[in-house]
């Protein structure tokens, strides 16, 4: 059995890393966010020494595409570039990665592209894959969808292992508002013939979000197969809301991995509906923030969690400009001004919600 020697946080005030060392081997969650008052980030030198970096999310406005495509072209680990549909200047506004350390690393390419990385520890094999992308974006955006999902079955596949093992899934979607629907269809006939909805449904981000590259909707995800069973991953429902699949949306509110020495809990992409399925709060960002963060705060109590066991988090906002001061206010209110959280600017699911948060824990 593994046995967990150190969970500790450092706060820079704009740098956030969490510390988690169990057999031997430490993980990090880095969490970049805008200093108050800020809407930018500094990009802080990266990656830290003696760190393997697994995946990393940018959010950014499209002016900053020339600076960082250099970067991705001289990276060797998976990066998902997003910026929202409507961030078209030059704003950096979050950045957030996860590295490992003491442990060998091997990368997973797809036309001599990096798209994932994989290790093992006492417990599971891991699989970490961002960035993936349909094969021809020149494809009507259902199908773009469909080879998505393939790319990503692909993917997995070089780390032995197939969807039945995703844990989670995020997808930045271009233009959502008009075609979210068959990208639900696209995911449940994929989820269908894959006997998804025999085993476990995973936990899911899907937000409005363009890439470099102007595809339809890109990718990343999050991928393990257990070696004993001391390692169990199971759904985590939602105290304060339906399940998603009550309104034909193929995600888990929640899921979390038990391990013997500990438990991590996934919190799917979160915003302001009600145990009905019904956006509330609607034109009022303020409310739905708190409406938001009381759902998430009632999973995290339902696993005998609170914040102050959140590894990362991040905040995707409609209206950035003008909405990011709500959320900051929010969690000085309520004494969570170091959470470790990363924003971004991007379209929520549907045209009345303003705001959604993600979180990982850990107990």
């Amino acid at each position: 059995m593994s046995e967990v020697k150190a969970f500790s946080r450092e706060n820079t005030g704009t740098l956030d890393v969490v510390n988690l060392s169990s057999g031997g081997i430490k993980t990090q969650q880095m969490s970049v966010h805008p200093a108050n008052g800020s809407r930018s980030i500094d990009f802080p030198e990266f990656p830290p020494p003696g760190a393997e970096i697994l995946s990393q999310f940018i959010f950014g406005g499209c002016r900053r595409q020339d600076e960082v495509r250099p970067m991705e072209d001289e990276e060797t680990w998976p990066v998902t570039w997003v910026h929202g549909d409507g961030c078209g200047g030059n704003c950096l506004s979050g950045m957030q990665a996860q590295a490992v350390c003491n442990v060998p690393v091997t990368n997973i390419e797809m036309k001599g592209r990096v798209v994932g990385r994989a290790y093992e520890d006492d417990d599971a094999e891991y699989c970490h894959l961002g960035g993936v992308m349909p094969v021809d974006i020149s494809r009507p955006k259902a199908e773009q969808a469909r080879s998505l999902f393939e790319q990503i079955e692909s993917a997995l596949a070089k780390a032995d292992m197939d969807f039945l093992n995703v844990v989670r899934t995020w997808f930045y979607i271009q233009d959502m508002l008009d075609w979210y629907t068959e990208f639900n269809t696209a995911r449940t006939t994929f989820f269908n013939e894959r006997k998804v909805f025999d085993h476990y449904v995973p936990a899911s981000t899907g937000i409005g979000g363009s890439n470099l590259v102007g595809a339809a909707i890109s990718a990343a995800v999050f991928a393990m197969r257990p070696k004993h069973d001391g390692v169990t991953v199971r759904e985590v429902p939602s105290p304060l809301q339906c399940p998603a699949t009550d309104y034909r949306s193929s995600f888990s509110r929640a899921a979390e991995v038990q391990y013997p020495d500990r438990r991590h809990l996934y919190i799917s992409g979160t915003a302001s509906i009600d145990s009905d399925g019904n956006t509330v709060y609607v034109d009022d960002t303020a409310k739905q923030i708190e409406k938001t963060m009381d759902v998430c705060e009632a999973i995290l109590e339902s696993r005998g969690m609170d914040w102050s066991d959140t590894t990362r988090m991040i905040a995707y906002f409609k209206s950035f400009k003008e909405d990011q001061s709500l959320f900051t206010e929010y969690c000085q209110k309520h004494g969570l001004a170091d959470l470790p959280a990363a924003y971004a600017h991007a379209t929520v699911c549907r045209p009345d919600l303003l705001f959604e948060v993600e979180l990982d824990a850990v107990k």
